[in-house]
């Protein structure tokens, strides 16, 4: 892999917030140093926001220093080991002591020798510090741990090794490897948020499914999502070419084939579709992330439903409507917010949807109506999963067959739904009082249904949705 020259990274130095920083900070320690992924990502020619600085001494006043000169906010990330964070319109940077006032101590401190390369603004001169070869790993593209140590340290480091391999296309080195294997069972100790977060950078890469296949292979997928173990062994029947556990990650790489391929089974919608995969959730997690993990949990309930007829035939019957649970419940365990785990147990709980309309030749109405029901984006992203698991059942799956139904919900959902979502709702709370109902959440549940009946197609006009509703107050009245 070709690197930036040297002098080019040094100019770091030379452009803000480091510019100012490395004029002020001399003022209060003897030695100070750019470590971690900024000088990895300078020398791979790649803008990075969060920088890094190490002093020999305690950084609390140059941190305050700095960023009242830079008009930025600052606090202490970590009290105990003394480090703090400045934060800017765009960047942060955090100042750390010089670990045993030695840079080779500290170098050897971090997680992999790429990350363990140092500049020295020596107030005079800038000198580059490499004693671990960081620069001869990233040239080779090489994930080289910087002591046996790194990942009893840190066992979260595990995973920044694949999110390594995920987003670069490094390799692991054999010595590295070994160590994870001696060092997986320390996982299930790291914080969920953390590991969340990993995950998710991992997930958001185009080569998920190769590093979700490297990650089962030494032992730390089912560190991450103990959920999957139970999908191992599984057969499905003749209708699929693979077991359950080999049909789940197949549907994650259907994911990333479709991002490839939009216009096969969305035609025209695609460009809307890529735009939807791009956006951003909560934090820096994207629509694109959580649909992989739908991927993943999608047919977390089929073990618990797997029944075989008189012929020997396989069937999940109920099995969305389990495994939406179950996918709840890993949602909410690594984190995530209200919004996101919602969304997956949508996602799980309807996956089936689109098929049972292509096999009922469904091209509008009510079933189509339901598809949209929760929102256009919800509904985008319930599509691209089907065509994903679409593609993962093999035995000559095309994505290219989907484009038919698709489109003619597609339009459907512009052209009927989308005038009647301009239209006024059929019924108010009024409407409802008038003929006998008292104030609370009854009434609003009925009100809910009774317009979304007419959104779907089910009720002609105001007078058939009242009629409806005074039947139905009878029976809770006698």
């Amino acid at each position: 892999m070709e690197l930036v020259g040297l002098e080019e990274v040094k100019a770091l130095f030379s452009r803000p917030p480091l510019g100012l920083a490395s004029r002020l900070i001399p003022g209060w320690s003897a030695r100070l140093f750019l470590v971690g992924g900024a000088v990895r990502d300078g020398f791979l020619g790649l803008e990075c926001p969060d920088l890094d600085l190490v002093l020999d001494g305690d950084p609390e006043r140059p941190a305050r220093d700095t960023a009242e000169a830079l008009g930025a906010s600052v606090f202490p990330l970590d009290e105990k080991r003394r480090i703090f964070r400045v934060v800017g319109e765009g960047w942060t940077l955090d100042l750390a002591p010089l670990k045993e006032r030695d840079i080779l101590a500290d170098l050897k401190a971090r997680d992999f020798t790429v990350n363990s390369i140092a500049l020295e603004h020596t107030g005079e001169e800038i000198v580059l510090h490499d004693p671990l070869g960081g620069l001869g790993d990233l040239k080779e593209g090489l994930i080289r741990v910087s002591s046996r140590d790194s990942f009893l340290d840190d066992p979260l480091r595990i995973l920044r090794g694949f999110r390594f391999f995920a987003s670069f296309g490094w390799r692991m080195s054999a010595d590295t490897l070994v160590l994870i294997w001696g060092a997986v069972d320390r996982l299930e100790h790291a914080a969920r948020e953390r590991v969340r977060d990993e995950i998710f950078r991992v997930l958001n890469s185009q080569r998920c499914f190769v590093t979700l296949m490297s990650m089962e292979r030494y032992g730390v997928l089912f560190q991450v999502f103990p959920e999957l173990k139970s999908l191992e062994g599984i057969s499905q029947g003749r209708h699929h070419r693979v077991n359950l556990f080999a049909h789940t990650l197949f549907t994650v790489a259907g994911v990333e084939t479709l991002e490839r391929e939009l216009p096969k089974p969305f035609g025209s919608h695609a460009g809307p579709v890529g735009e939807l995969l791009e956006e951003t959730l909560v934090e820096t997690r994207t629509v694109r992330s959580l649909l992989k993990l739908a991927a993943l949990y999608h047919d977390l309930g089929k073990p618990d439903t797997l029944w075989t007829d008189h012929r020997g035939d396989i069937h999940f019957y109920g099995h969305e409507r389990v495994g939406a649970e179950k996918a709840l419940a890993a949602a909410q365990s690594l984190m995530l917010s209200n919004r996101e785990a919602d969304l997956i147990h949508y996602l799980v709980r309807d996956h089936l949807r689109p098929g049972q309309l292509i096999r009922a030749r469904a091209t509008g109405g009510r079933g189509v109506a339901r598809l949209f029901r929760p929102g256009q984006q919800s509904a985008l992203m319930l599509l691209s999963l089907f065509a994903a698991d679409h593609l993962a059942k093999g035995g000559g799956k095309t994505l290219e067959e989907l484009r038919g139904p698709f489109a003619a919900w597609l339009d459907y959902n512009v052209s009927v739904l989308g005038q009647r979502r301009l239209k006024e709702p059929l019924v108010r709370g009024g409407d409802l009082l008038e003929i006998g109902f008292s104030p609370g959440p009854e009434l609003g549940r009925v009100l809910r249904i009774l317009n979304s009946l007419f959104w779907e197609g089910q009720l002609r006009d105001k007078g058939e949705a009242l009629d409806m509703a005074k039947v139905y107050l009878e029976k809770q009245n006698s």
